[in-house]
């Protein structure tokens, strides 16, 4: 019993105590406690002293960035304006050594024009040579061919001084055939022996005459014929002279026929079968035969059967290159490069018989456009 009523007691005192503080926590904080309120004003402005500051703070930080970042553009306009006056001036000198290096290549196509024509005008100089003492040559043996016709009428009129010789013989055997018929008829009373001795020898005598003066009838038919044939051929031979120089003056090359040696020396230079097909294809260095002959094989430019592309001829010396493909008719195909067409070293009245292009049985000319109009 005496439990019940402490634990009541208890139960009241904590009862007081928590109504006393709800009491308490129902009130104003001023109403609570003035000092606190005192100390929250002291604290508030305390606060608005500190956001001040620290507006101040972050005004001076905001004008000290803005600083830094005008000072920062204007370091980065004049690092820009440094870097334009340095593009401008490399440019310059970019520029300045273009020019130069377009006046150094200038002046250098110049000099090799210069040479090439120099080239040019020299190797002329030595086809006109060469043509002219060929043209000395042939007008030596034309005047070889004048001293032979000399010489054969001097031959002629030494067997026209023969001739009359013989003429001469047969008059005087003809005199002496009348002095042996006038001997015949004075001395009638010479034997019947010595009178057709007599008469055998007239008729001997006249015989001979008879035949000598055939003889010098003959000689002056053919001697007629041979002067004839002289004539038509020193015609024949001052026409070709005529024409040759006609041509010469034109620039129309003589005629050239290979030799039997010559066609010969050709067929086993160049290998030639009969059971093949051999097609040459010619044209000047640089027009793209190489390339074209891969295509007629049908190969491409990196096969190791291809035939080199891009070289620059050095030599004029023809390539064989048999048809890689098998079957029919493709294996009867070979196929040759043929260079040195359009220069010095091989005239072109010349070029057909030196390339030995009398054996192929087909011909082909590639054409470089291009290059022929730089060259007009």
């Amino acid at each position: 019993m005496f439990l019940v009523r402490a634990v009541a007691s208890a139960v009241k005192t904590v009862v007081k105590v928590v109504s006393g503080l709800y009491d308490i926590l129902s009130q104003e904080p001023n109403e609570q406690n003035p000092t606190m309120g005192e100390i929250q004003s002291h604290i508030a402005e305390a606060e608005r002293r500190r956001r001040d500051e620290e507006e101040r703070i972050r005004r001076e930080e905001t004008d000290r960035r803005h600083r830094e970042y005008e000072e920062r553009r204007q370091r980065e306009d004049e690092e820009r304006r440094r870097r334009d006056d340095e593009d401008r001036e490399r440019r310059r000198r970019e520029d300045d050594d273009r020019r130069r290096r377009d006046e150094e290549d200038r002046r250098r196509r110049d000099e090799e024009d210069r040479r090439v024509r120099e080239d040019h005008e020299r190797r002329m100089r030595e086809e006109i040579e060469r043509s002219r003492r060929e043209m000395e040559e042939l007008l030596r043996r034309m005047r070889m061919q004048e001293d032979d016709v000399r010489a054969q009428d001097a031959e002629a009129k030494r067997m026209e001084e023969e001739v009359a010789k013989m003429e001469e013989e047969v008059r005087a055997k003809e005199r002496e055939a009348q002095e042996a018929q006038e001997r015949a008829r004075v001395a009638e009373e010479a034997s019947r022996r010595r009178e057709e001795e007599a008469m055998a020898a007239a008729a001997e005598a006249q015989r001979e005459a008879d035949e000598a003066k055939r003889r010098q009838e003959q000689f002056e038919t053919e001697e007629q014929a041979r002067r004839l044939q002289e004539d038509e051929k020193r015609a024949m031979l001052e026409q070709q002279l005529a024409e040759t120089m006609n041509n010469l003056e034109k620039g129309i090359r003589p005629l050239v026929w290979p030799t039997k040696e010559e066609f010969e020396a050709a067929k086993v230079r160049l290998r030639y079968r009969k059971d093949l097909l051999h097609f040459a294809v010619c044209g000047p260095s640089g027009s793209g035969k190489s390339s074209l002959i891969n295509a007629f094989r049908g190969l491409k430019p990196k096969s190791s059967k291809a035939a080199p592309v891009g070289v620059v001829e050095t030599t004029t010396a023809i390539t064989r290159y048999p048809d890689a493909r098998q079957g029919m008719p493709y294996q009867r195909f070979v196929w040759y490069d043929v260079p040195g067409a359009g220069t010095f070293d091989i005239p072109s009245w010349q070029y057909f018989n030196q390339q030995g292009l009398f054996i192929f049985d087909f011909i082909i000319l590639v054409y470089d456009a291009v290059s022929h109009l730089s060259n007009i």
